[in-house]
C-alpha cells in the first residue's frame, strides 16, 4: 500500500489496493491512519459491487441508511444515487446534491464520521473528467484564525438547520425537485440540533471548524 499526499491543506490517494477483495487488519489501519490525517482519501480504478462497497465501509465504522427515500438504493437503502442523468421526467438520482458547501448531516445530533463516494460514471471532456467534487478543509480554516478570533469562538455553539443550506440559494427551490420537496418535509418534522463551533478530532487532536 502507498500513501501518496495532494500536497494541499487535505488528501491523499492510497495506490495498491484492490477494494473489491477482503482487507487485513494490517491494511485497514494504515486506511484509518491516512484518513485520519489526510482527512479525504481516494482509491482509484476501483469497481465494487454494491456489496463489497457496504463491506468495505463497514469495517470503517458504522453504516447509517440514507435520509431521502427518493433516490435509495431499492436494494441496499444505505446506498444513494446521485446523477444529473435523465429518465424521462426525473433524474436517476438526487442531482442537486451538492451544489452548495456543506458538511454532510450536520442536521443529525450524531453526524456520520465519514462519508464515501463510489464513482459508476463521469463525464468526460478531451479525456479530462468534469464535475470535480470539491472539499475544504475545516482543521485548516481554523489554523489560519487569528489567536483573537479562536479564542472568541472556542466556546460558541451553532444550530444546524436540515435546510440552511438552501438559505440565500439563487438556484431552483426546493420544492421544484422531488427530493427537495421532501427535504421540505422532513425539515418541518426535524429539530435544529446544536454543535460546537469548534470541535477537536479525537485521534489526532486537531481543532476544526
Amino acid at each position: 500500500m502507498e500513501i501518496i499526499p495532494s500536497g494541499a491543506a487535505l488528501g491523499a490517494d492510497i495506490h495498491g489496493i484492490d477494494l473489491s477483495r477482503p482487507l487485513d487488519d494490517q491494511m485497514l489501519a494504515g486506511i484509518e491512519e491516512a484518513f485520519n490525517r489526510h482527512s479525504v482519501i481516494c482509491f482509484r480504478d476501483q469497481d465494487l459491487t454494491e456489496e463489497r462497497f457496504l463491506a468495505f465501509m463497514a469495517r470503517l465504522d458504522r453504516i447509517e441508511k440514507v435520509p431521502i427515500k427518493d433516490f435509495a438504493h431499492p436494494d441496499y437503502p444505505e446506498i444513494f444515487f446521485v446523477s444529473n442523468i435523465r429518465d424521462g421526467d426525473r433524474t436517476i438520482g438526487h442531482d442537486d446534491a451538492g451544489s452548495v458547501w456543506h458538511t454532510d448531516m450536520s442536521y443529525s445530533e450524531q453526524p456520520p464520521r465519514i462519508s464515501a463516494l463510489h464513482a459508476k460514471e463521469v463525464s468526460m471532456e478531451n479525456g479530462v473528467a468534469l464535475g470535480d467534487t470539491h472539499f475544504a478543509s475545516a482543521a485548516a480554516a481554523y489554523d489560519a484564525l487569528s489567536d483573537a478570533d479562536k479564542s472568541h469562538i472556542d466556546d460558541l455553539v451553532a444550530f444546524h438547520d436540515l435546510g440552511g443550506r438552501r438559505a440565500g440559494k439563487k438556484t431552483r427551490p426546493a420544492t421544484e425537485t422531488k427530493a427537495g420537496s421532501e427535504l421540505d418535509r422532513r425539515r418541518k418534522m426535524t429539530p435544529n440540533v446544536p454543535h460546537p463551533v469548534v470541535r477537536t478530532h479525537p485521534l489526532t487532536g486537531r481543532k476544526c471548524l
